[in-house]
């Protein structure tokens, strides 16, 4: 049976600050996007030609400009705990992991015993990859296991 344990968490310091305006320039940009659309459809922007493609332009570059900068300073954060936890020090927020999963590989080679590309149209890559006998790519054998 599980039980309530007290841990420890921190909050604020760089790495957070960066996150959160990250988080802003991302919201600000989807605010952009929405606006850009409404100036441009409002007052007959689209029955006038011409301004209307302007502003919808200037809404969409404000939208990738937030998805960018959201990207990046969640990259600076996350370099920042990195380096903190490196050092011993505490940091706030948590480091992203991979998530980790199986495949098979040719022992000789290391490489997928079966190739991508003949496969997926098909659609049995994963019956091809446990039943092949042989490497496509160096030629080895396998043994029954």
């Amino acid at each position: 049976m599980a039980r309530k344990i007290e841990k420890t968490r921190y909050e604020g310091g760089r790495e957070g600050a960066l996150t959160t305006l990250g988080g802003v320039l991302l919201a600000l940009g989807i605010i952009g996007l929405i606006a850009g659309v409404v100036l441009a459809s409002s007052r007959g922007a689209w029955a006038e030609g011409g301004s209307s493609w302007v502003w919808v332009s200037i809404g969409g570059a404000s939208l990738i400009w937030g998805i960018v900068m959201f990207a990046l300073l969640g990259a600076a954060a996350e370099a920042i705990r990195l380096l903190k936890k490196m050092v011993g020090m505490q940091y706030a927020g948590e480091i992203s992991e991979g998530k980790p999963y199986k495949v098979l590989v040719c022992s000789a080679c290391g490489k997928p015993p079966v190739k991508h590309e003949e496969h997926y149209a098909q659609g049995d890559f994963r019956k091809a990859l446990t039943a092949a006998k042989k490497c496509e790519n160096c030629g080895a054998t396998f043994d029954d296991q």
